[in-house]
């Protein structure tokens, strides 16, 4: 799935489509502790996605009950320090 994804990072602006499988993988690495999985592929991947509409209805839905299903996650990316002069 690494693969499939880091292909997806290369493809040209407006190209990008998610299958369901990569969105679960997606929603289960956001907080992996491998750099490159968690940086370069999930969260460049979300922000393309969303940025680009990549996303149909259905999985938008998806990632947002997911979201709200572990709430304790969303606190915690949103209130996490990643900027170094914090």
């Amino acid at each position: 799935m690494q693969n499939e994804l880091e292909q997806l990072v290369d493809l040209p602006e407006g190209k990008l489509v998610f299958t369901n499988e990569q969105i679960q993988f997606l929603l289960d690495n956001i907080g992996n502790l491998n750099p490159h999985i968690r940086d370069n592929l999930v969260y460049t991947l979300f922000a393309r996605g969303f940025s680009e509409n990549a996303f149909k209805q259905k999985q938008i839905q998806v990632i947002i009950d997911s979201f709200i299903q572990n709430r304790g996650l969303l606190d915690k990316l949103i209130n996490q320090k990643t900027m170094p002069f914090f």
